[in-house]
Parts: C-alpha cells; structure tokens; sequence
C-alpha cells in the first residue's frame, strides 16, 4: 500500500513538471518551480527548471527591450537576408517611404532605392566584404508615390550567429535631406558673393589704379614735404587695398573656375618659380635655399593652381626672415618627394624665420589673420594656400615655433579626375 502512495506521488510530481512545463512554453514566467523539501531525483530536476525559468525570463526581457529600441529609433532600420531580400524594417521606413512594412519583405533591397543607386550599393558590398561595416554612405531612397527622392546617410554592418554564420546586413539610414538642401542653399549664396566679390574688386581696380597714378604725379610736382607725406600715405593705403583686391579676385577665380588636370611635375613646377629667386642677387645672397626635390613621375594635378601654392610659400617664408645682422642668416629648405604606394606629393618648406606666436597657429590658415605684429601682408595668402589645397583634393599643416621658425607641410594625392569642378 506505501509503494502504491509513493508511485501516485511520483505521478503527481510528473505532472507538475510537465504543467509547469507547458506554462514556460507558453510565456509564463511566473509559475512556482520551487523544489519541495524532499530534496530527491523530481527536486534536483525542479530546481534545473528553475534555472531556465529564470534563463528565460532573461531572455525575453532583453528582447522585449531590444525591440522596443528597434521600434524607437527615429532613423530607418532595414534587415537584409543573405539572398538580398528584405527580411524586415522598422516603422519609419514605412513612415519615411510610404510602404507597408508586410509588403516589402521578400523584396529586393533595391526596390527602395532611386534608379541609378546601383553603383554606390556595390561600393557598400564591396566594403562590408572588405571590413565587415561601411560608415555613412550617401543613399538615396524612392518614397512611393512619385514623391522626391530621399538623400540618406548609411551605415551598414554584416550580421553573424551564434557559429558566426553570415545572417544578413543591417542598414541604418539618417535622412539628411534638408540638410543636403541646405548645403545647397550655402553653395549658391557662397557663389553669388563670389561673383560679387570678383566683379567688384575689378571695378575698383579702376579707380584705384588712378589715385595710385595721381600720388605718382604729385611726387613729381608737389614740392611742400607735409603734402608730400600725405600722399604718400594715400599711396601706402591705394596699394594695400589693392592687394587685397587681387587676393580676393584670385580667391573668388579659384573657388568658380573648372580647373584642368594634367601630368604634372612638382619638383620641375618648383625648381622654375625658384629661378625667379635664385637669379635676383639681393635674395640669392643674403637667404640660404636649400633643395632637395625628389623624381616625381606619374602624377597628375593642376600645374596653375599649385604653382600658386608653391609661390605664396617662398613668398611666406621670405617676407617673414629674421633681418639684422645679430640673426643667422635666414634659410629656407624645400624637400619634394614622392610616394611609392600611392603616387602621392610630399612637399615641406622650411625656415628658420620669426615663426608664429603659439596662441595663432591654429588659425593661422584663417581669413585675414595676421599672425605677427611684423605682418604687412593682406592677411589672405595662407587662406588662399589652403583653399588652392584643398581645391587639389590635398591637406596641409604647419609646425611653427615663435622665433625659431616654421615648417610647412603639404600632402597632394595624384588626381584621377579630368576636371576639378566649380565649388
């Protein structure tokens, strides 16, 4: 009779295994699985259930949890499989492109995209199989409905499982445009000024060269010495307004001129502006030139445009030269050499000149800064240097110690454009 009580007890807790069972499988995690005081074989397995309630309580909360971001996220959010159909996407691509989340999957992920997106989507494959992610990309989306197409900035990554098994491609895309519009807005604005710019300053040019002209003819004429001072002066004051003219012409003609790219040898385009120096004896023989320009084959560039660099950097270097004779004297090094990877131009120019005080050097590439008390200059040319850089796809830095000197450093990739466009 006792073995007949415990087998009905044994039944008894098989069951509640078994219902206990059931209610995890259907989502309750609240259901008792505490162990009984018998402390036996239906105990220990009682308390292993337990263990994966909790497991599965776990679980669930943080995919509860991970939804809930998924569902949140203001950007649009695309999972693609691993055959390039969608799998799934958030509500704002729907609220973004105006298609029911249920009807695109299945669908090629292209379906959303503008027509001719296909070769920046290729890019995007082409570097999640190089690095495994691809950071802002711009892509654009077609809303339905005939509606503008969206400009994003996406992001992909690669999905793996558990045995790092490619599952898919997470897209992230932030829409971006009205800020693209904005951009664009800035671009026509800066234009517009330009233009204005350059217009003006020729029609000033004009005038200007009159009353230089007039200063002239009063040096000539005028014998009192307080007029002549002061025509001086107004001299002084016609020719430095001047320069700014030019400067701003040539900053306004370079931000809105196409430039050609041609073969170009920067170490050849160097050594002739430096002719001009080296033959004129009242700077050959008080600075020091010192050059080492490197072979430079294949690469290409807009000669103009870095002459211009090349030149204001001389210039730079010589206008700003520790004169006296308790000063050593001055000297400018200029290295050019040419990457072997890569077909890229480094090129430095060095001085031993009165350097830049250590609270400019960060904006010493700004408009119309003047970075010594000693500068005579328009305040534009090293803005110019950087512009007509930047223009060349290159970048440039400086390291400068006040009464020391400089070293400027200018890095130019070889160009695969034909044409540098308008800005």
């Amino acid at each position: 009779m006792q073995d007949v009580s415990k087998i009905l007890e044994s039944h008894k807790r098989v069951e509640r295994i078994n219902n206990i069972l059931i209610e995890l499988a259907s989502g309750n995690f609240d259901v008792d699985c505490e162990p009984s005081e018998e402390k036996d074989e239906f105990d220990a397995v009682m308390t292993g259930i337990s263990m994966l309630r909790e497991e599965l309580r776990s679980s669930t909360y943080s995919k509860e949890y991970l939804q809930s971001i998924y569902r949140g996220i203001v950007d649009m959010v695309i999972v693609q499989n691993p055959d390039g159909t969608i799998h799934e996407s958030n509500a704002t691509v729907s609220q973004l492109l105006g298609h029911d989340s249920k009807s695109m999957e299945g669908k090629e992920f292209s379906f959303l995209l503008e027509e001719g997106q296909e070769k920046v989507l290729q890019e995007i494959h082409d570097e999640l199989e190089e690095k495994g992610v691809c950071h802002n990309v711009e892509l654009n989306f077609q809303p339905s409905g005939g509606k503008k197409p969206l400009i994003t900035s996406c992001s992909a990554s690669i999905l793996y499982d558990k045995r790092n098994q490619q599952t898919g491609v997470l897209y992230i895309a932030k829409d971006i445009t009205k800020i693209k519009e904005t951009e664009r807005l800035l671009l026509e604005k800066n234009r517009e000024l330009d233009t204005f710019v350059y217009k003006s300053s020729h029609d000033l040019k004009g005038p200007l060269a009159s009353i230089i002209g007039l200063t002239n003819v009063a040096n000539l004429e005028v014998k009192d010495e307080v007029s002549l001072s002061y025509f001086k002066l107004i001299r002084k004051s016609a020719e430095r307004l001047n320069s700014i003219l030019v400067d701003l012409a040539e900053l306004a003609r370079l931000r809105n001129t196409a430039s050609q790219i041609t073969a170009t040898d920067p170490s050849q385009l160097m050594e002739d502006i430096l002719q001009s120096y080296l033959i004129d004896k009242s700077l050959s023989d008080i600075i020091d030139f010192q050059l080492e320009l490197g072979e430079v084959q294949g690469f290409f560039s807009n000669s103009k445009i870095l002459g211009s660099v090349f030149q204001n950097l001389i210039d730079n270097a010589i206008k700003y030269r520790k004169v006296g004779a308790t000063h050593e004297k001055p000297r400018i090094a200029i290295k050019i050499k040419q990457s072997i990877v890569d077909q890229s131009v480094v090129c430095t120019v060095s001085d031993n000149g009165m350097g830049i005080p250590e609270s400019k050097i960060n904006q010493v590439f700004d408009m119309f800064l003047r970075a010594t008390e000693a500068s005579k200059g328009t305040g534009l040319g090293l803005y110019i240097v950087k512009t007509s850089v930047t223009k060349l796809k290159g970048t440039i830095d400086v390291d400068s110690i006040e009464g020391v000197g400089s070293t400027f450093r200018v890095v130019l990739p070889s160009l695969k454009e034909k044409v540098l466009e308008v800005e």
